[in-house]
Protein backbone atom coordinates (compact mmCIF):
# COMPACT_ATOMS: atom_id res chain seq x y z
CA UNK A 1 0.00 0.00 0.00
CA UNK A 2 1.94 3.10 0.69
CA UNK A 3 5.47 2.86 -0.36
CA UNK A 4 7.02 6.53 0.84
CA UNK A 5 4.91 6.27 4.62
CA UNK A 6 7.51 4.65 5.85
CA UNK A 7 10.10 6.98 6.75
CA UNK A 8 7.86 10.31 6.69
CA UNK A 9 5.92 9.94 9.54
CA UNK A 10 9.28 9.63 9.82
CA UNK A 11 9.93 10.36 6.92
CA UNK A 12 7.10 12.03 5.58
CA UNK A 13 3.45 10.55 6.13
CA UNK A 14 2.97 10.14 2.71
CA UNK A 15 -0.09 7.79 1.30
CA UNK A 16 1.75 6.10 -2.38
CA UNK A 17 -0.24 3.73 -0.86
CA UNK A 18 -2.80 4.71 -2.17
CA UNK A 19 -2.18 5.35 -5.92
CA UNK A 20 -5.66 4.77 -6.90
CA UNK A 21 -8.18 7.04 -8.44
CA UNK A 22 -9.73 8.59 -5.31
CA UNK A 23 -10.58 11.68 -7.22
CA UNK A 24 -13.94 13.63 -5.03
CA UNK A 25 -14.49 13.08 -1.85
CA UNK A 26 -12.56 15.49 0.36
CA UNK A 27 -15.21 15.94 3.80
CA UNK A 28 -13.69 17.93 6.18
CA UNK A 29 -13.26 17.00 10.04
CA UNK A 30 -15.47 19.06 12.51
CA UNK A 31 -13.04 20.27 15.38
CA UNK A 32 -16.33 19.55 17.63
CA UNK A 33 -17.05 16.12 16.32
CA UNK A 34 -12.24 15.39 17.57
CA UNK A 35 -13.02 17.06 20.74
CA UNK A 36 -16.35 14.40 21.00
CA UNK A 37 -14.10 11.57 19.95
CA UNK A 38 -11.20 12.49 22.52
CA UNK A 39 -13.48 12.73 25.69
CA UNK A 40 -14.73 9.66 24.86
CA UNK A 41 -12.82 7.33 24.01
CA UNK A 42 -10.21 5.68 26.71
CA UNK A 43 -6.49 5.88 26.16
CA UNK A 44 -5.37 3.34 23.62
CA UNK A 45 -4.62 -0.50 24.71
CA UNK A 46 -0.44 -0.90 24.82
CA UNK A 47 -1.63 -4.50 22.99
CA UNK A 48 -2.87 -2.54 19.93
CA UNK A 49 -0.69 0.89 19.81
CA UNK A 50 2.71 -1.19 21.54
CA UNK A 51 5.28 0.87 23.20
CA UNK A 52 7.75 1.95 21.08
CA UNK A 53 11.16 0.22 21.69
CA UNK A 54 13.77 1.68 23.54
CA UNK A 55 17.39 2.10 21.74
CA UNK A 56 18.66 -0.48 24.23
CA UNK A 57 16.58 -2.62 22.26
CA UNK A 58 18.51 -2.33 18.95
CA UNK A 59 21.22 -5.59 18.37
CA UNK A 60 22.44 -2.85 15.44
CA UNK A 61 22.83 0.59 15.39
CA UNK A 62 19.17 2.48 14.99
CA UNK A 63 18.51 5.32 13.34
CA UNK A 64 19.51 7.08 16.21
CA UNK A 65 22.89 6.04 16.31
CA UNK A 66 24.78 9.44 14.88
CA UNK A 67 27.09 9.13 12.35
CA UNK A 68 30.20 11.29 12.48
CA UNK A 69 29.38 15.30 11.39
CA UNK A 70 30.28 15.53 7.88
CA UNK A 71 32.91 17.21 6.80
CA UNK A 72 32.10 20.74 5.11
CA UNK A 73 34.26 19.80 2.00
CA UNK A 74 32.92 16.39 1.51
CA UNK A 75 29.95 14.44 0.87
CA UNK A 76 28.47 12.63 4.01
CA UNK A 77 28.76 9.19 3.49
CA UNK A 78 27.46 5.93 6.16
CA UNK A 79 29.98 4.36 8.15
CA UNK A 80 30.17 0.61 7.30
CA UNK A 81 28.60 -1.96 9.27
CA UNK A 82 30.68 -2.33 12.55
CA UNK A 83 32.25 0.91 12.20
CA UNK A 84 32.11 2.78 15.16
CA UNK A 85 30.19 5.89 15.72
CA UNK A 86 30.61 9.19 17.04
CA UNK A 87 29.18 9.19 20.67
CA UNK A 88 26.58 13.12 20.54
CA UNK A 89 28.01 15.79 22.37
CA UNK A 90 25.59 18.46 23.90
CA UNK A 91 25.09 21.33 21.37
CA UNK A 92 26.06 25.05 22.22
CA UNK A 93 22.32 26.22 22.34
CA UNK A 94 20.90 23.20 24.12
CA UNK A 95 19.87 24.52 27.84
CA UNK A 96 22.37 22.99 30.61
CA UNK A 97 19.33 22.90 32.98
CA UNK A 98 17.56 20.27 30.65
CA UNK A 99 16.35 17.43 32.11
CA UNK A 100 15.07 15.29 29.31
CA UNK A 101 11.52 14.95 27.52
CA UNK A 102 8.69 14.21 28.54
CA UNK A 103 5.05 13.25 26.60
CA UNK A 104 3.32 15.89 25.56
CA UNK A 105 -0.20 16.86 27.18
CA UNK A 106 -3.01 15.02 25.90
CA UNK A 107 -5.93 16.57 23.75
CA UNK A 108 -6.82 18.14 20.44
CA UNK A 109 -4.04 20.12 18.90
CA UNK A 110 -5.11 22.76 16.04
CA UNK A 111 -2.64 23.08 12.83
CA UNK A 112 -3.09 25.77 10.25
CA UNK A 113 -3.10 23.37 7.06
CA UNK A 114 -2.12 24.47 3.69
CA UNK A 115 -1.92 22.03 0.91
CA UNK A 116 -3.17 19.08 -0.92
CA UNK A 117 -2.58 15.50 -2.43
CA UNK A 118 -3.07 14.29 -6.09
CA UNK A 119 -2.73 11.43 -8.65
CA UNK A 120 -2.39 11.54 -12.29
CA UNK A 121 -5.61 10.43 -13.54
CA UNK A 122 -8.39 12.76 -14.22
CA UNK A 123 -9.96 14.74 -11.23
CA UNK A 124 -7.92 13.25 -8.92
CA UNK A 125 -6.59 16.00 -6.81
CA UNK A 126 -7.92 17.76 -3.28
CA UNK A 127 -7.08 20.44 -1.22
CA UNK A 128 -6.55 19.66 2.47
CA UNK A 129 -8.77 22.12 4.83
CA UNK A 130 -7.35 25.30 6.14
CA UNK A 131 -7.47 23.70 9.19
CA UNK A 132 -7.04 20.31 10.40
CA UNK A 133 -5.84 18.56 14.06
CA UNK A 134 -3.61 16.37 15.91
CA UNK A 135 -5.20 14.20 18.70
CA UNK A 136 -2.24 13.34 21.28
CA UNK A 137 -2.83 9.94 23.60
CA UNK A 138 -0.58 8.24 26.09
CA UNK A 139 0.66 4.85 26.40
CA UNK A 140 2.05 3.25 29.00
CA UNK A 141 6.05 4.52 30.01
CA UNK A 142 7.50 6.80 27.51
CA UNK A 143 4.90 5.96 24.90
CA UNK A 144 2.35 8.19 22.93
CA UNK A 145 0.40 8.83 19.68
CA UNK A 146 -0.48 11.98 17.61
CA UNK A 147 -3.51 10.87 15.19
CA UNK A 148 -3.76 13.38 12.27
CA UNK A 149 -7.29 14.10 11.15
CA UNK A 150 -6.92 15.38 7.98
CA UNK A 151 -9.81 14.89 6.18
CA UNK A 152 -12.78 11.89 6.96
CA UNK A 153 -11.23 9.58 4.25
CA UNK A 154 -7.50 10.47 5.76
CA UNK A 155 -6.35 9.50 8.62
CA UNK A 156 -2.40 9.32 9.75
CA UNK A 157 -1.49 7.49 13.30
CA UNK A 158 1.96 7.81 14.85
CA UNK A 159 3.45 6.18 17.94
CA UNK A 160 6.16 8.04 19.85
CA UNK A 161 8.40 7.69 22.68
CA UNK A 162 9.99 11.13 24.11
CA UNK A 163 12.83 9.59 26.37
CA UNK A 164 15.88 11.34 27.45
CA UNK A 165 17.12 13.54 25.19
CA UNK A 166 15.37 11.72 21.93
CA UNK A 167 12.03 11.51 20.27
CA UNK A 168 11.41 8.02 19.03
CA UNK A 169 9.26 6.64 16.41
CA UNK A 170 8.43 3.14 16.03
CA UNK A 171 5.22 3.22 14.17
CA UNK A 172 3.39 4.92 11.73
CA UNK A 173 -0.21 4.16 10.23
CA UNK A 174 -1.85 5.40 7.50
CA UNK A 175 -6.03 5.15 7.10
CA UNK A 176 -7.73 6.24 3.23
CA UNK A 177 -11.12 5.68 2.30
CA UNK A 178 -12.41 6.71 -1.54
CA UNK A 179 -15.29 5.39 -3.52
CA UNK A 180 -16.43 3.53 -0.22
CA UNK A 181 -13.55 1.74 0.02
CA UNK A 182 -11.24 2.22 3.15
CA UNK A 183 -7.57 0.55 2.90
CA UNK A 184 -5.22 0.78 6.09
CA UNK A 185 -1.50 0.87 6.03
CA UNK A 186 0.78 0.11 8.96
CA UNK A 187 4.46 0.58 8.60
CA UNK A 188 6.86 -0.30 11.37
CA UNK A 189 10.20 0.60 12.41
CA UNK A 190 12.40 -1.77 14.60
CA UNK A 191 14.73 -0.81 15.98
CA UNK A 192 12.75 3.16 16.48
CA UNK A 193 14.17 5.48 14.35
CA UNK A 194 14.85 9.35 16.21
CA UNK A 195 12.84 12.42 14.91
CA UNK A 196 14.58 14.83 17.63
CA UNK A 197 17.48 14.82 19.43
CA UNK A 198 18.52 17.58 21.97
CA UNK A 199 22.40 16.33 21.79
CA UNK A 200 22.69 15.30 18.70
CA UNK A 201 25.63 17.77 17.06
CA UNK A 202 24.52 20.28 14.53
CA UNK A 203 24.79 18.26 10.95
CA UNK A 204 25.43 15.19 12.43
CA UNK A 205 22.80 12.35 10.30
CA UNK A 206 21.06 9.07 10.75
CA UNK A 207 20.44 6.37 8.43
CA UNK A 208 17.11 4.23 9.23
CA UNK A 209 14.17 2.26 8.15
CA UNK A 210 10.47 1.31 8.29
CA UNK A 211 8.70 -1.69 6.75
CA UNK A 212 5.26 -2.81 6.42
CA UNK A 213 3.59 -5.77 4.30
CA UNK A 214 4.65 -4.49 0.63
CA UNK A 215 6.51 -1.50 1.39
CA UNK A 216 9.83 -1.06 2.55
CA UNK A 217 11.31 2.42 3.08
CA UNK A 218 14.58 4.04 4.00
CA UNK A 219 15.82 7.44 5.02
CA UNK A 220 18.73 10.01 6.16
CA UNK A 221 17.98 12.32 8.86
CA UNK A 222 20.31 15.56 9.12
CA UNK A 223 20.11 17.36 12.65
CA UNK A 224 20.35 20.82 12.78
CA UNK A 225 20.99 23.71 15.48
CA UNK A 226 17.52 24.73 18.14
CA UNK A 227 16.03 27.26 17.22
CA UNK A 228 13.29 29.21 18.02
CA UNK A 229 9.33 29.50 17.00
CA UNK A 230 6.50 31.89 17.39
CA UNK A 231 3.38 29.31 18.17
CA UNK A 232 0.43 31.48 19.76
CA UNK A 233 2.06 34.31 19.90
CA UNK A 234 4.03 32.04 22.61
CA UNK A 235 8.25 31.72 21.93
CA UNK A 236 9.16 27.82 21.75
CA UNK A 237 12.33 26.33 21.56
CA UNK A 238 12.18 23.30 18.94
CA UNK A 239 14.40 20.66 17.52
CA UNK A 240 14.73 20.77 13.86
CA UNK A 241 15.44 18.07 11.54
CA UNK A 242 15.05 17.30 7.95
CA UNK A 243 14.38 13.55 6.57
CA UNK A 244 15.20 12.56 3.08
CA UNK A 245 13.84 9.42 2.14
CA UNK A 246 13.34 6.36 -0.78
CA UNK A 247 11.17 3.64 -1.03
CA UNK A 248 10.67 0.40 -2.91
CA UNK A 249 8.53 -2.66 -3.09
CA UNK A 250 4.94 -2.08 -4.92
CA UNK A 251 5.46 1.75 -5.33
CA UNK A 252 8.85 3.41 -5.58
CA UNK A 253 9.13 6.86 -4.98
CA UNK A 254 11.23 9.99 -3.01
CA UNK A 255 10.01 12.02 0.16
CA UNK A 256 11.64 14.99 2.02
CA UNK A 257 10.33 16.42 5.74
CA UNK A 258 11.43 19.07 7.95
CA UNK A 259 9.91 19.56 11.29
CA UNK A 260 10.60 21.19 13.81
CA UNK A 261 9.50 19.68 17.42
CA UNK A 262 8.46 20.95 20.78
CA UNK A 263 12.26 20.66 22.58
CA UNK A 264 10.66 19.99 25.40
CA UNK A 265 8.14 17.18 24.60
CA UNK A 266 8.69 16.19 21.03
CA UNK A 267 4.80 17.65 19.99
CA UNK A 268 5.09 18.90 16.16
CA UNK A 269 5.16 22.24 15.93
CA UNK A 270 5.76 22.89 12.10
CA UNK A 271 5.73 20.01 9.34
CA UNK A 272 6.75 20.61 5.75
CA UNK A 273 6.45 17.36 3.73
CA UNK A 274 6.56 16.19 -0.15
CA UNK A 275 6.21 13.26 -1.58
CA UNK A 276 6.23 11.32 -4.75
CA UNK A 277 6.20 7.89 -5.88
CA UNK A 278 4.67 5.70 -8.77
CA UNK A 279 3.17 2.73 -9.35
CA UNK A 280 0.71 0.16 -11.66
CA UNK A 281 -2.67 0.40 -11.27
CA UNK A 282 -4.81 -1.17 -14.33
CA UNK A 283 -1.94 -1.59 -16.94
CA UNK A 284 -0.48 2.14 -16.83
CA UNK A 285 1.95 4.06 -14.37
CA UNK A 286 0.04 6.23 -11.98
CA UNK A 287 2.11 8.88 -9.69
CA UNK A 288 1.01 10.23 -6.25
CA UNK A 289 1.57 13.98 -4.77
CA UNK A 290 1.32 14.96 -1.37
CA UNK A 291 2.80 18.57 -0.42
CA UNK A 292 1.72 20.26 2.60
CA UNK A 293 2.39 22.40 5.33
CA UNK A 294 1.21 21.73 8.70
CA UNK A 295 1.73 24.73 11.33
CA UNK A 296 0.63 24.58 15.26
CA UNK A 297 -1.78 27.18 16.16
CA UNK A 298 -1.53 27.01 20.62
CA UNK A 299 0.20 24.93 22.96
CA UNK A 300 -2.88 24.68 24.36
CA UNK A 301 -4.57 21.34 23.83
CA UNK A 302 -8.71 21.42 23.32
CA UNK A 303 -10.72 18.51 24.75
Amino acid sequence: MTALIGLVAVVVGGTDAFLLAYAGDADEVALEDVIADFRSEASPDSSDSPRPASPSDATDAPFGSPSAVPSPTANATEAPTGSPTMAPTPRPSASPTNTGLRRPVPGVYVYATEGGESVSLPGGSREYPSETFGVVRHLDGCGWTMERKILEQHEEKSTYCSMGSQLLQSRYETTIEFFGAREKEILVCDPPVIQGDLEAPSGSTRTGSCDGETVHSEGTATFHELTTLTIGGQEVRAMHVTIEGVSSGEATGTSRMELWAHAETGLPLKLIRWSESKTNRFGAGVTYTESVTFTLTSLSPQG
